[in-house]
């Protein structure tokens, strides 16, 4: 004969277990479509990038030009703005050669609006022709020779170079650059740069030592290494409109850029996987050198430009594309080029998405139908 309380447990039992295995199925139909997008995504986490991924490509060689004749030699970045300048050395005619030294400097940049440090290499050329006489008396004896002298707040540059000048012509100039140093360098705001030099010969036809010019005549200081580092970010309005930062971290400032060359372009929407694009249809805004800006200092007291879009971005992943040269830089190529990624909400969606919806429905009703039931 059977018990009738046993089978009551029992029965109840079963239920319970029943309602038990109905919740953790409930709770994971609402999990699983939550997490499924980060198993998806692990085995391509590396070749996503999401917002907030910031990438430079900044130019090494960065220089200074020696500018002027005369009375009026100087040193400035902007090698547009140079003007041919030169001295006269040797050429003392005596039975026995005689050495004739002629100097130039110190000259010096305008204070640093920005300071900088690290690990440079360092280096100064000019270049050089007979301008009269006899090649011969100088083409294997007699060498010019030129001693030059940076200074970079407390660090000081000494380097010297020899040539023989006999073959060398307004045409085909000889190049003395002198050796490449590498210096540690602090480079603090408001401190100065500064260049002077020595040219010596004792050949006998006077020998022309240049600067100013184009290419190998244009003369001054090279500094190879991270000399900054551009600082631009981007925020996004509620009517989806893009504001960029452009902090003046060039070592002297906004008067360091070359405006004529200065592009940023955002391009959107884009793939995860897609660093960036060229694809001009996917390009709803760009700033060129006619764009307008405002000055404003930052959270540090740092001069900056801010641009404001007038286009509507689209919603997702975009990205703002940089590139600068600053007025040192001969070539018009993008010398130094940045990538920003960002993301544009719609403000019009959902705080959660349909199937996040779906999915918490489902739940509530399966528990309100075993509440009922039970």
């Amino acid at each position: 004969m059977w018990d009738y309380e046993v089978f009551i447990n029992y029965t109840r039992l079963g239920k319970n277990m029943r309602k038990r295995w109905i919740l953790l199925i409930a709770l994971l139909c609402f999990t699983l479509p939550q997490a499924s997008p980060l198993f998806g995504n692990v085995e391509g986490a590396d070749e996503t990038y999401k917002p907030g991924f910031v990438e430079w490509n900044v130019g090494q060689l960065h220089r200074i030009y020696i500018s002027g004749d005369d009375s009026d030699i100087n040193l400035t970045r902007d090698y547009e703005g140079t003007s041919e300048g030169s001295i006269e050395v040797g050429g003392i005619s005596s039975i026995v050669p005689i050495f004739d030294t002629v100097s130039i400097g110190p000259l010096s940049m305008p204070p640093l609006k920005m300071g900088f440090n690290g690990t440079f290499n360092i280096s100064t050329f000019v270049s050089a022709h007979l301008i009269s006489g006899n090649p011969l008396s100088c083409r294997t004896q007699f060498p010019l020779t030129i001693e030059t002298t940076v200074e970079i707040g407390n660090t000081t540059y000494s380097g010297s170079a020899s040539a023989f000048i006999g073959d060398a012509t307004a045409l085909d100039p000889a190049n003395l650059s002198t050796e490449i140093t590498m210096m540690d360098i602090a480079g603090r705001e408001g401190e100065i740069v500064s260049f002077s030099m020595d040219a010596t010969t004792n050949c006998l036809s006077p020998v022309s030592v240049n600067w100013g010019g184009p290419n190998i005549n244009s003369g001054g200081i090279t500094i190879t290494g991270d000399l900054f580092t551009p600082e631009i970010s981007v925020t996004v309005d509620d009517a989806r409109l893009a504001h960029i930062q452009f902090v003046a971290t060039l070592p002297w400032g906004f008067d360091d850029l070359d405006d004529d060359y200065t592009e940023m372009n955002i391009y959107g929407p884009i793939e995860p996987d897609e660093k960036r694009t060229w694809d001009d249809d996917l390009r709803p805004e760009a700033f060129t050198a006619t764009s307008t800006y405002m000055y404003r200092a930052d959270e540090m007291g740092r001069e900056a430009r801010v641009y404001t879009g007038r286009e509507v971005l689209p919603t997702g992943d975009n990205v703002l594309v940089i590139c600068l040269k600053t007025i040192d830089i001969q070539q018009i190529d993008c010398v130094h080029e940045g990538i920003i990624r960002f993301y544009v909400e719609d403000q019009d969606d959902p705080i959660a998405s349909a199937f996040l919806w779906i999915s918490l429905s489902g739940f509530i009703a399966i528990i309100a139908s075993e509440t009922i039931t039970s």
